[in-house]
């Protein structure tokens, strides 16, 4: 029998993000972040959808989820789901092994932009979001930013697509920490 857990949507601050990250206790071993996009939905349809961002971000996370279902998976298979509002949209747990990238999901965390990166660039508010949570990952399992991987770096694909560069992300997270780790060990981290 296989039990399915049904999840509501929860979004979360960069902060929200951080305390979750420095307060929970680490379960499994994870040596790496995974950094995806959607590919659709994408900004476009984002930014067409009459809803507030809030109930955009709730509708979007439960189309990814049910199309995560669909492959017969136990819900959606990212840890964080950054909308172009800069929200995290939480998914599996941070302790639940991910869903994102085959052969990497039991010792990853992915995080995932909505968008579709090869012909669209994140929003500020979602680059700001996505250079922090992966700042507070790094931190919390005591990894460095040459532990940030793209997801194309392990398949034949292009995600988180091509306006996003490795070294670019990896050199922004670098600075952000700089700022970070004063407010994460304030946090208690």
């Amino acid at each position: 029998m296989v039990i399915k857990v049904f999840r509501t949507p929860i979004a979360v601050t960069r902060k929200g993000w951080i305390s979750n990250l420095l307060h929970k206790p680490k379960k499994r071993k994870v040596t790496m972040v995974i950094v995806h996009h959607t590919y659709k939905p994408d900004l476009a349809m984002w930014k067409a959808n009459p809803k507030t961002d809030l109930e955009k971000g709730a509708y979007f996370w439960k189309v990814i989820d049910r199309f995560h279902r669909s492959k017969g998976w136990n819900g959606i298979g990212y840890h964080g789901l950054i909308t172009p509002d800069g929200l995290i949209w939480l998914g599996r747990d941070i302790n639940e092994v991910g869903a994102h990238t085959q052969g990497k999901n039991g010792t990853s965390i992915g995080l995932c932009l909505l968008g579709n990166f090869d012909i669209e660039y994140p929003t500020s508010e979602q680059w700001a979001t996505l250079k922090w949570a992966l700042a507070a990952t790094i931190y919390a399992y005591k990894l460095t930013v040459n532990d940030i991987h793209f997801h194309r770096e392990f398949a034949n694909k292009s995600c988180p697509g091509f306006h996003i560069q490795l070294t670019t992300l990896r050199e922004a997270v670098e600075r952000t920490l700089k700022d970070a780790i004063p407010i994460f060990r304030q946090l208690g981290g």
